[in-house]
């Protein structure tokens, strides 16, 4: 199923059956998981520690989760946020976070459908956000999409806003369902259209008009840290990452978790700031 969908939207040239495809992929992908494995809760590699990163910068803002799924990050981000935008493509999805937010009646998470029209149904929303965040999002997009989406993530934000992006990297890959039967940094074939590097992702937020960007020093030990600014002083600027990825990882014949892990390498999670 994920290599018909990589291979149909990477042959789309249509913008707009690109974005049918999109949301017909999620829906199916939705029912297939509902029918074939009842345990699964959510899409995507958020973890509850992962807001020991993502507290400092959010808190009382207004933040966009784009992508959200099943909404595990956007009822986290809650607790810290003043407003969480849950949104996606799956109208399933999100009423599965609808569902939720009227069962534990949480005030401040607004789900909002994007279908095949995401900047129709985000318009209101220019220039009020303060953070968007996206969790395993943009290595499903076409390259042209990515361009348009990060476009979009421009136009949401508030001057000085923030952008989150969190996304395997292309250098340790493949990581979507291509991984059980190619070798380890080929290309990925299935769900992941484009998996990136830091510096190529770097790039394209560059080339989008985003100005500054910094990349966690670590993944490991941020539960460990009292105070905002001692959480902001383990983001370093990406381009020592580059070095390491290009003389070490690149050349790497095997999948190697702990130094993986040690290094932030495995993901590449970028704070990108618009000017």
């Amino acid at each position: 199923m994920e290599r018909e969908f990589h291979r149909r939207l990477v042959a789309e040239s249509d913008k707009q059956k690109r974005k049918q495809l999109y949301a017909h992929f999620y829906s199916e992908l939705t029912v297939f998981f509902r029918q074939h494995d009842h345990g699964k809760t959510s899409f995507g590699s958020f973890t509850p520690e992962l807001m020991h990163l993502l507290a400092p910068f959010v808190r009382g803002t207004v933040v966009l989760d784009y992508g959200c799924g099943y909404g595990v990050a956007a009822f986290e981000l809650a607790k810290h946020a003043s407003r969480v935008i849950a949104v996606d493509v799956s109208e399933l999805m999100i009423e599965e976070v609808r569902r939720r937010v009227a069962q534990q009646r949480v005030a401040n998470i607004d789900p909002v459908c994007l279908g095949d029209r995401p900047e129709a149904a985000l318009e209101i929303r220019d220039g009020t956000v303060d953070v968007v965040y996206s969790n395993d999002v943009v290595e499903h997009l076409h390259p042209d999409d990515m361009r348009d989406h990060l476009a979009l993530a421009g136009r949401l934000l508030r001057p000085g806003g923030l952008y989150v992006c969190i996304t395997p990297n292309r250098v340790t890959g493949p990581h979507d369902v291509s991984s059980q039967f190619l070798p380890y940094h080929a290309k990925a074939e299935g769900a992941h259209i484009r998996e990136y590097s830091h510096r190529e992702l770097c790039r394209a937020f560059c080339e989008a008009g985003f100005t500054r960007f910094r990349t966690p020093v670590t993944a490991i030990g941020y539960n460990r840290l009292r105070s905002d600014a001692a959480y902001r002083r383990l983001l370093v600027p990406p381009q020592w990452k580059f070095v390491l990825e290009e003389a070490w990882f690149a050349r790497a014949k095997k999948h190697r978790p702990k130094w993986l892990n040690l290094f932030c390498i495995n993901k590449v999670i970028l704070f990108a700031w618009k000017p």
